[in-house]
């Protein structure tokens, strides 16, 4: 156990020996001070004793045999000398110390301290025999005072004692005092010296005087004493009280409050505690307040979650089986040759059964994620087919916006790496989408490389830096930081104009993070963006599906391939791919001389050509020209559904191979190596001539994949299209054509539809048309519909919600605001978003029914009749 003393009981025992010492030292310097004083009293003493005794001796005009020392004094003279001398009054300490004095004759007073000397006692004064205490001094000890005598000092007092006299340790000693006795005729011939003991410490101790002080000492400690040992019992009163205030505080006792008195800082410090424990008891019962709501919140969230995983994995499973079915089914329709109407609505089919799979998968991964359910593999990724699989996701939608795309991996890197190959995709594949979502022209380029970061344990270790550029729309600087939040887009409006909940980027953070990298971005506004993210590199084994690729290499190493490219990062990667393949390579330009270029494909063993935005004359003549030269020709054509109004025809037997873009690495070097392989027959005549496209292909067989171009240009499918939401669609059926012909012609009405998306805009195009009504206005936004309301007589408004410029719910309030307004429409809120509030928002501001999409024929059959009823009766029109 530790030994503890308390506070107050060391103030008391410091304090009293502070007090005890401070006494002690002054009343030893009092003392000391007194004995000096005294030893200076006892010289003045024995001066006068001296003196006074010369004075008496020349009076008495003594013989010179007793002045030498050689006879004493007679007793009449002793008598009066001794009469005389203690008529000197001296302090009482001193005079009790007694004094002698001793005649020091000079036989041969000529020389000086050599001379012969002879010591005789002239008077003893010892009233109490202080001088018989103290042995009587040898004849040397006399030499300081006889020595300043006859160096001619009047009066000598011996200087060595003098000297030591600040010493209160000294033994006892003589303190003296001498006075020359002359002749008549002036010569000194001996020496009167008085002398006393030496006064000590002990003697000024031992003086009355000193009671006084011993007696104040005394009294002071007593005083001082009592009261330390009360300032002392207050100290530990007050020191156990805030004991037992803490105690009380580890025992969870927030009540206990300090008793305070007194105006010291102790007093304070107990009132400090109490204001202390006041904010603690506060803070504890708002904690407990919190907790309760805490646990409470935490029940409530269990149960949801377990709920929304139920929900989750149910509807995933439900939505998933028609999904599947949908996607697959119109991607086999649209193999097989379809009229361009029919083709246009499978194609939107299939676009909406991707967007709301994408959509699907997002939720479900970020549910996964928030619940840390999310495992991750590590496993061999080769790399090659890591961003084939990528890129082939967004193949057509790239081509179908005519957007040039490609990947580029350093030739540095590993061929595999240990990680998660469906994560890493997943993230490239999000990132994609919006690279593809918000670029309208220009390209999109995939970067895989190798960098070096610092280590956390220190040192340095390699990163996989995935990167996604973009010549898109760009991102503002303020907007970035909010970028991978979930349910967070940079601009309100995107969600409206492009799509997306904006989870895409706030899942592939989290998958970044769990495999131990991080995402970031860079962009400027009106350029472009580049998405780029880290993970730790950590080669694999590189052991399969070698000797297949070594093959390839040994037919393509050495052969001189030509290409041609429109886009220079298209051009830079074939060269580049070649480069590696250690093909021979050269590059064409369609400003050469055509002899020149005729020269090239003669020397070339295979042509590739990219006819990505090329005149189809431009690349008909180009692989004319190299199959005439016996040169294989590998085109690199968008992936796209395009409808062929021209095709290109080689002639038979020639080395010709197409294959999409855009341009994998492994295919690409497969595809030069089959081309090489084939046998060389070039065909001797000149290109086919367009070809008019086949009635029909034949049953169960895709029509024939081949150029297509329209005035001399490579275009697709979609620019041919008519356009989404335009006025006016395929005819009906007859029954159908007479069954919407009645309700039209029961329920006449202009109607306006307000909606940003084409597709809903086609889609609800073809419902009004089945139910009759063979033109409707549409609007792209609320800020037209407003003005299309305020031009024309429009008898209902199908009004979207979310829409850029401006929202259906503000265009609503500014058409019941317009008072102007001859007839107001019914306006029917038409939207996706069910949530609760938004229906009584919506009639709040004046709408007359409420509409989720999807809609379908019944919802316009049950609408339509109420609403145009509805709006008769307030504006007292009739409708026939």
């Amino acid at each position: 156990m530790r030994l503890q003393i308390q506070t107050a009981t060391r103030f008391l025992v410091v304090g009293i020996a502070v007090v005890f010492f401070t006494a002690l030292a002054t009343s030893a310097g009092f003392v000391w001070r007194d004995t000096l004083s005294y030893r200076q009293a006892q010289r003045t003493y024995l001066s006068a004793l001296a003196l006074t005794g010369q004075r008496e001796i020349e009076r008495l005009r003594l013989s010179g045999k007793l002045l030498s020392g050689e006879s004493s004094l007679t007793g009449d003279a002793a008598g009066q000398m001794l009469v005389l001398l203690r008529s000197i009054s001296a302090p009482v300490e001193i005079a009790q110390l007694g004094a002698k004095l001793d005649v020091i004759g000079l036989a041969d007073a000529s020389k000086g301290v050599d001379a012969k000397v002879s010591r005789t006692p002239v008077i003893a004064l010892d009233p109490e025999g202080g001088v018989r205490s103290v042995e009587d001094p040898e004849d040397k000890d006399f030499n300081d005072v006889v020595v300043g005598v006859l160096s001619g000092a009047s009066l000598a007092v011996n200087s060595a004692e003098s000297g030591r006299a600040a010493s209160p340790a000294r033994p006892s000693s003589w303190a003296m005092a001498g006075a020359p006795l002359r002749l008549s005729s002036g010569q000194t011939v001996a020496v009167l010296i008085a002398r006393q003991p030496q006064l000590q410490l002990q003697h000024a101790l031992a003086a009355g005087r000193m009671s006084t002080p011993l007696f104040s000492m005394l009294a002071g400690m007593i005083v001082a004493a009592l009261a330390f040992f009360y300032l002392g019992r207050r100290l530990a009163k007050k020191s156990r009280s805030l004991q037992e205030g803490f105690r009380a505080l580890r025992r969870g006792m927030l009540t206990h409050r300090q008793p305070v008195s007194g105006w010291d800082d102790l007093a304070a410090l107990q009132h400090e505690f109490n204001l202390a424990m006041d904010d603690i008891q506060q803070n504890d019962e708002r904690k407990q307040a919190i907790i309760l709501d805490f646990e409470k919140a935490k029940r409530e969230a269990e149960v949801a979650t377990a709920a929304k995983s139920d929900f989750l994995a149910n509807m995933s499973h439900e939505i998933r089986t028609p999904m599947n079915g949908i996607i697959g089914t119109t991607s086999v329709l649209m193999e097989l040759g379809l009229d361009p109407e029919q083709e246009d609505l499978v194609r939107m089919i299939r676009s909406s059964g991707e967007s709301l799979l994408h959509l699907i998968n997002d939720i479900l991964d970020f549910s996964k994620l928030e619940a840390a359910k999310v495992d991750i593999e590590n496993i061999p990724v080769d790399l090659d087919e890591l961003m084939a699989e990528t890129i082939d996701v967004f193949g057509y939608r790239a081509a179908d916006k005519g957007l040039e795309l490609n990947y580029h991996v350093d030739p540095a890197m590993p061929r595999k790496f240990m990680g998660d190959f469906q994560r890493v995709k997943q993230i490239l594949v999000n990132l994609g989408g919006n690279a593809i979502k918000f670029t309208h022209e220009g390209e999109i380029l995939l970067v895989v490389r190798q960098v070096v970061r610092p280590s956390p344990g220190g040192g340095e270790m390699p990163f996989l830096h995935f990167s996604v550029r973009d010549t898109g729309i760009g991102i503002a600087q303020d907007k970035i930081n909010t970028l991978f939040e979930a349910f967070t887009q940079a601009d309100a409006s995107t969600t409206r104009k492009y799509g997306g909940i904006g989870l895409g980027l706030a899942i592939s953070r989290k998958l970044c993070r769990l495999m131990g990298g991080e995402i970031s971005v860079t962009s400027e506004e009106g350029k472009g963006s580049d998405f780029f993210f880290e993970i730790p590199l950590r080669a694999a084994p590189d052991d399969s599906g070698r000797d297949e690729e070594r093959a390839w290499l040994g037919a393509v190493a050495g052969q001189a391939v030509l290409c041609f490219a429109g886009h220079s990062t298209t051009q830079r990667i074939l060269l580049q791919h070649l480069d590696q393949f250690q093909a021979r390579t050269a590059a064409i330009s369609l400003d050469q001389d055509v002899n020149e270029l005729r020269l090239y494909l003669q020397q070339a063993a295979v042509f590739i050509i990219d006819i990505t935005h090329q005149p189809f004359q431009v690349t008909r003549g180009l692989c004319d020209m190299a199959l005439q030269a016996g040169a294989a020709v590998v085109v690199l054509a968008p992936l796209s559904g395009v409808r062929n109004t021209e095709r290109y025809n080689p002639p038979p037997g020639s080395r010709y191979i197409r294959i999409s873009k855009p341009v994998k690495r492994r295919e690409l070097l497969h595809t030069i190596a089959d081309a090489i392989l084939l046998p060389r027959s070039p065909a001797p005549g000149a290109a086919s001539a367009p070809a008019q496209q086949p009635a029909a292909a034949p049953p169960g067989r895709p029509a024939q994949q081949g150029f297509s171009g329209q005035s001399g240009a490579v275009v697709a499918a979609a620019a041919v299209r008519p356009q989404p939401g335009a006025a006016g669609a395929a005819p009906a059926s007859v029954h159908g054509a007479e069954v919407a012909g009645r309700f039209a012609a029961q329920y006449p009405a202009r109607i306006l539809l307000v909606e940003d998306q084409p597709l809903n805009q086609k889609i609800t195009s073809m419902l009004m048309q089945r139910l009759g009504y063979g033109q409707i206005d549409i609007a792209n936004n609320g800020r037209e519909g407003v003005d299309l309301v305020n031009q024309g007589q429009y008898d209902i408004v199908f009004m979207d919600l979310q829409m850029p410029v401006m929202g259906g719910v503000d265009a609503a309030r500014e058409i019941r605001g317009n008072f102007l307004l001859k007839n107001q429409p019914a306006i029917i809120a038409m939207t996706g978003h069910a949530l609760t509030g938004v229906k009584e928002s919506c009639m709040e501001a004046g709408m007359d029914e409420f509409l989720t999409k999807p809609v379908s024929l019944d919802d316009f059959r049950r609408v339509i009749p109420e609403c145009l009823d509805n709006r008769a009766r307030i504006s007292g029109l009739t409708r026939g």
